[in-house]
């Protein structure tokens, strides 16, 4: 398989530079593959894995937002965050799921409540990453 250059940036830095041979991600549209020659695309990423398949293998992380832009055959991602499955401490995800889930079973504040469904997305994407770590 052909393989293209994927850069990943976070506002701490670069965290990904390098060479992969399909890259997956879930856009606010859904889920999309990228391949070598992809056509030039630009999109908003959601919340949901991101899958890299390199030569030595597969990675997979977190990722909380931002932007992919695909230009001349190489992709650049912007994201809120990436969090690879290796950096993922599940007990803390696990935490931070149920203090969500408390929050919308309140039903309290529509604000709180709306926060909380984002926070309960990002938990639950940290612990199905975490929980496919080979």
């Amino acid at each position: 398989m052909k393989e293209f250059h994927v850069q990943i940036v976070v506002p701490e830095g670069k965290v990904f530079d390098g060479s992969v041979n399909a890259l997956s991600v879930m856009t606010t549209e859904g889920r999309i593959g990228i391949l070598a020659g992809h056509t030039d695309l630009f999109a908003p990423l959601g919340i949901g894995e991101l899958k890299l398949s390199c030569a030595d293998g597969e990675r997979r992380a977190a990722c909380s937002g931002g932007f992919l832009s695909v230009s001349g055959g190489e992709v650049s991602i912007a994201a809120v965050s990436i969090e690879f499955s290796e950096d993922i401490d599940l007990e803390r995800a696990k935490k931070a799921k149920e203090r969500a889930e408390r929050v919308i079973a309140a039903k309290k504040d529509r604000a709180a409540v709306d926060a909380a469904k984002i926070k309960l997305a990002r938990a639950l994407t940290r612990i199905s990453v975490a929980d496919r770590r080979k």
